[in-house]
């Protein structure tokens, strides 16, 4: 579903030297592989499809919020 890029072409975009190299240095920044990184972000992250439905519902508030407020400003 995600366009994501391989931890190989990662390596190859920064122009390590090496995948090993960045997947240590990974590692001694975040403290933990990018492997387990990949696997709690992937528990975190939302569907696209969920995304949508969250955005059609939120914008779906908004408009009848406004609604509301153009309604309540235009009685004087």
């Amino acid at each position: 579903m995600y366009d994501e890029l391989s931890l190989s072409q990662i390596a190859d975009l920064l122009n390590y030297s090496s995948l090993a190299y960045l997947s240590t240095q990974f590692k001694s920044i975040t403290g933990m592989a990018p492997s387990q990184f990949k696997l709690l972000w992937d528990k975190q992250r939302k569907s696209l499809n969920n995304l949508a439905v969250q955005y059609l519902l939120t914008a779906d508030e908004f408009l009848a919020q406004k609604e509301q407020l153009n309604g309540t400003h235009c009685k004087s």
